[in-house]
């Protein structure tokens, strides 16, 4: 009997450990054949905006997305390389990132509803893949911004993140609408018209479609981020309402 029980015993673990060894490197082939990925579209929103160079006293014109220029990599290991990395338009250039797993935009020259494809290759896992986006560029990133009566859509899309605002609204309700891939991560304001310093540790916090009281001199930070990946910070929009 007890050699009964030593022969099963031992036929059991030499079965487990045969099925281990069978899984183990099927798991590691399906691993390393996941192929990398990034969207087939993407919406870049942008703001032309136009500084005076104190030196030469020349406008100098520059072209911000609004922290909308980057492409997410799905899939990638840390390992690869990203090669031939072109852009069809030349005023917009791109450069990868595999740390971060981003590909980020830059612009010398935009306008409304300008296009761009972007192919790369990437090599991973001994294997090469070749990969392609299409870029469209926006001016209306803010898709509806509201304070009590007033339309601030406009304003914002054509500000340079600060707007200031004069009305004769004793309470009104703030809501602000992006596109479907971002969120309002925070909105706070202070009644001091202060738009940088340590106010901002103490100011009160609004929810987006909010109603608050307006004084004078005051002063709301809305920060934005997308919804999904990680942003190396947040970017925000500065209303100055009823400046003294």
């Amino acid at each position: 009997m007890r050699k009964h029980l030593k022969k099963y015993r031992f036929f059991m673990i030499a079965l487990w450990a045969l099925c281990l060894f069978a899984v183990l490197p099927f798991g590691n082939v399906r691993a390393a054949a996941v192929k990398p990925s990034c969207t087939k579209t993407k919406t870049v929103y942008f703001q032309k905006q136009t500084f005076r160079d104190p030196m030469t006293r020349k406008n100098i014109v520059s072209y911000d997305l609004l922290g909308t220029g980057e492409l997410a990599l799905g899939n990638l290991s840390s390992k690869a390389v990203i090669t031939n990395l072109k852009s069809s338009n030349r005023h917009i250039e791109a450069v990868a990132d595999v740390p971060y797993k981003k590909i980020y935009l830059s612009a010398s020259s935009l306008k409304n509803g300008e296009k761009t494809v972007l192919s790369f290759t990437v090599k991973q896992n001994r294997k090469t893949y070749r990969l392609s986006c299409k870029v469209t560029f926006r001016t209306d990133f803010v898709k509806s911004a509201k304070l009590g009566a007033l339309d601030l859509t406009r304003k914002l899309n054509q500000s340079t993140g600060a707007v200031r605002i004069k009305t004769a609204q004793k309470k009104a309700r703030l809501l602000i609408t992006l596109p479907s891939d971002y969120k309002v991560v925070s909105i706070r304001y202070n009644y001091k018209g202060q738009e940088t310093g340590p106010v901002w540790k103490t100011a009160k916090k609004l929810q987006n479609g909010g109603v608050f009281h307006i004084g004078k001199d005051t002063v709301l930070m809305v920060e934005y981020a997308p919804k999904s990946g990680k942003s190396l910070y947040n970017r925000s929009y500065i209303l100055h309402i009823n400046r003294v």
